[in-house]
């Protein structure tokens, strides 16, 4: 079944999703952009917070970007193909001077321009090396010699 999307105008096609996804987006009438976007600004509404299996991510949004920051977990017993980025260390600067870091993020993507205004950013931007090192979150490692 087509519909108009209430947010954007676009038109939309159940049949191009699976039938309980294509009937949760005929019931809301919103395309799949705007319903997915929608319930990033849900998140923010309801504290910033998302409890899931993954156990409780901070939302962060920094340079227009979305992400979930979940606790830092033990890369010996969780694995790589377990956790966001691979277990790569990110650490966000938020807006209220606090540093989250966190070795299990997951990115949502970039926040749509017609969005931004709902879903400002909440973290000035990630830390370089440097300031990782400035921090304590990481010890300098030698430089290659290759």
């Amino acid at each position: 079944m087509e519909f108009t999307c209430r947010k954007c105008g676009k038109r939309e096609d159940t049949r191009d999703w699976m039938d309980d996804f294509g009937a949760e987006l005929l019931e809301a009438k919103m395309c799949q952009t705007c319903h997915f976007w929608e319930e990033k600004v849900l998140w923010k509404i309801l504290g910033g917070k998302l409890s899931d299996n993954r156990g409780v991510a901070t939302v962060v949004r920094c340079n227009n970007n979305h992400y979930l920051a979940y606790p830092m977990v033990d890369m010996k017993t969780v694995g790589r193909q377990f956790v966001g980025h691979g277990g790569g260390l990110f650490v966000f600067k938020m807006l209220d001077g606090t540093l989250l870091a966190s070795n299990n993020v997951w990115c949502q993507g970039p926040i749509p321009e017609k969005y931004r205004t709902l879903l400002p950013n909440n973290a000035e931007r990630l830390l370089t090396y440097d300031e990782m090192v400035e921090q304590g979150f990481v010890k300098r490692m030698a430089p290659f010699v290759g």
